[in-house]
């Protein structure tokens, strides 16, 4: 989605390269989930579509970061104030608010630094120097990091299904990076973001 939303926001080049890195990585990542992802019973459709949600959305707030030129560090502080206050509306209409205790305090804090702040700051930070194809590609790495976190601190097996999913998602990452030179097109886009 922060490919599509590039092309139509930012006026960036969807390469036939690009097309097909895409595909690859994404077949990989059904794979090493057992083809859970093609399954059509209830549960399934709904987690999808709210996926696909907030796919769409956040391949909006990508482009939008990338369009736009101001502090990134700032920019993420006010949109996770934003979430915040949000989400505390709506936990008080709904009746879910409760004080959290020192342990539930430390994982959220944990959370929020670094599952969130941090990692959404780094991201914005690398689209903004880069091209958004390639870059965007390479968050395709993250079920190839998350299989060996689960492998290591869960002991959870790592199954065949997972080693040819991860062997089409790097191939899909070989291919996107290795791809020919940006276009003048693109180059001139980017500088013109550059100078902005």
């Amino acid at each position: 989605m922060s490919v599509l939303f590039a092309c139509i926001i930012l006026k960036e080049k969807l390469t036939f390269r690009n097309g097909i890195a895409i595909i690859v990585s994404f077949f990989g990542v059904v794979i090493v989930t057992g083809g859970e992802l093609l399954q059509l019973d209830y549960n399934t459709v709904v987690g999808a579509l709210f996926c696909i949600m907030g796919a769409v959305s956040y391949g909006i707030f990508t482009a939008f970061n990338q369009k736009f030129s101001y502090d990134k560090t700032v920019s993420m502080m006010m949109n996770f104030f934003v979430t915040f206050l949000l989400t505390t509306i709506i936990n008080v209409i709904n009746g879910d608010i409760f004080v959290p205790d020192f342990v539930q305090l430390v994982g959220i804090t944990w959370n929020g630094v670094f599952t969130m702040a941090i990692p959404c700051t780094m991201w914005i930070i690398a689209l903004e120097g880069g091209n958004t194809a390639k870059i965007s590609n390479l968050a395709y790495i993250t079920p190839f990091l998350s299989l060996i976190w689960t492998s290591l601190i869960l002991k959870e097996a790592i199954t065949v299904n997972s080693i040819v999913g991860l062997v089409m998602i790097v191939l899909g990452i070989f291919i996107q990076i290795k791809g020919k030179p940006e276009s003048s097109i693109e180059g001139g886009l980017y500088e013109n973001r550059i100078s902005d």
